[in-house]
């Protein structure tokens, strides 16, 4: 081979390269694999709450929450790529750009949704068909035509949030007991400061977008009164839960400080994505602390 065609080749090789990376790349945009990984174990941590074993069944919902998310991305960014052309954060989302066909994107969103409502079906699983369906109608039907309407469509959309944790929970159970309503409860309550602070982060972006947000909508002093006090909420509802899941006094003890400790950090910062990172982990701890210590 000579020097020309070793030189080709290469140029060949590396231009695929480009290529692939940028097919990964848009895909994981188009399904926000990121985000998934937080829901898959939202979802695990609501099955190990219930005592049982790892089965068939658990990893089957685990599959239909697969499968779900990623239909819910895919149909969401097809609801919102004309509004998400005019957003920085979303600007170069897939179905924007056009790397994607929308409506063939489309049917591929529709598909993963009914393979996860027919594995709740194979399964015999009624608990998780319904709050799967939920999770749709909520989402697509309610929640993402709110966006344009009311800053205050996240109190809706926060449902969604909460909805991962029940599915584990009823993967083996027909019934709710105090455990999984709390952590579902601080699960919504977790999802508002989370959304608040991914808009501060991109607040003049919004301004050009015709999403609704609160920071846009409100002046700057009761905004921060309603983001106080829904962040000192969440934080009491952190702390009642791991008490209920865990009464170790030293695990609890520790819990408690690490979380002071990222509250008053998120309270004293004027960092948006910091806040946004902070806010995060605070979730990830109940998650972590319950596994682990």
């Amino acid at each position: 081979m000579n020097r020309s065609n070793l030189l080709s080749n290469i140029s060949n090789l590396y231009s695929r390269a480009q290529h692939i990376a940028e097919f990964y790349l848009n895909i994981k945009k188009l399904t926000r694999l990121n985000i998934f990984i937080l829901i898959l174990c939202s979802t695990y941590f609501g099955f190990l709450l219930s005592g049982y074993p790892f089965s068939y069944k658990t990893l089957s919902v685990l599959f239909a929450v697969f499968f779900h998310f990623l239909g819910n991305s895919i149909i969401n960014q097809f609801q919102e790529r004309k509004t998400d052309a005019n957003l920085e954060r979303t600007k170069n989302r897939p179905l924007v750009t056009g790397y994607f066909d929308p409506y063939k994107s489309l049917a591929i969103g529709i598909f993963f949704i009914f393979l996860s409502l027919l594995i709740a079906l194979i399964i015999k699983n009624q608990n998780i068909l319904y709050l799967l369906l939920l999770n749709f109608i909520i989402y697509h039907l309610i929640y993402t035509p709110l966006k344009t309407k009311t800053s205050f469509a996240i109190l809706i959309g926060s449902i969604c949030g909460a909805l991962p944790p029940l599915i584990g929970w009823f993967i083996e159970n027909n019934y709710l007991n105090y455990k999984i309503i709390f952590v579902a409860t601080t699960f919504y309550l977790w999802q508002v400061p989370h959304f608040l602070f991914l808009t501060e982060k991109y607040e003049n972006s919004y301004k050009n977008s015709n999403y609704k947000v609160l920071i846009n909508n409100l002046n700057k002093k009761n905004y921060s009164l309603i983001t106080n006090l829904w962040l000192a909420t969440y934080f009491y509802s952190l702390v009642f839960t791991f008490y209920h899941l865990e009464k170790d006094l030293n695990k609890l003890l520790l819990f408690v400080l690490i979380e002071i400790t990222i509250f008053y950090k998120i309270f004293k910062s004027n960092n948006a994505t910091l806040k946004f990172i902070l806010i995060n982990f605070s979730i990830i701890l109940l998650i972590l602390f319950y596994l682990f210590l």
